[in-house]
């Protein structure tokens, strides 16, 4: 009788142990995934940042590039006239 009162309390102290412990896992996988998709969303934040700044770069490259034609064209034209 003591051992039956005795096995029951243990297996119960054992479901209870199992049970928090699979809360436990529950929860630190709730945790991982959170962490893995902020991670994801600052990655993406970080790549458009990086997109947006390489392609304004190139837009003022080619504003450069414009400029400095016009210039020349202009210095020629200033050439030519001189003669």
């Amino acid at each position: 009788m003591m051992d039956e009162k005795y096995l029951e309390i243990e297996k119960e102290q054992m479901k209870l142990f199992d049970e928090r412990e699979a809360e436990k896992l529950r929860i630190e996988e709730e945790k991982k995934l959170e962490r893995q998709r902020i991670l994801k969303e600052q990655h993406d934040q970080f790549k458009l940042k990086y997109l947006k700044k390489l392609q304004e770069e190139k837009i003022e490259g080619e504003i450069i590039k414009k400029k400095a034609r016009e210039e020349f064209e202009q210095q020629q034209l200033e050439f030519e006239q001189q003669f």
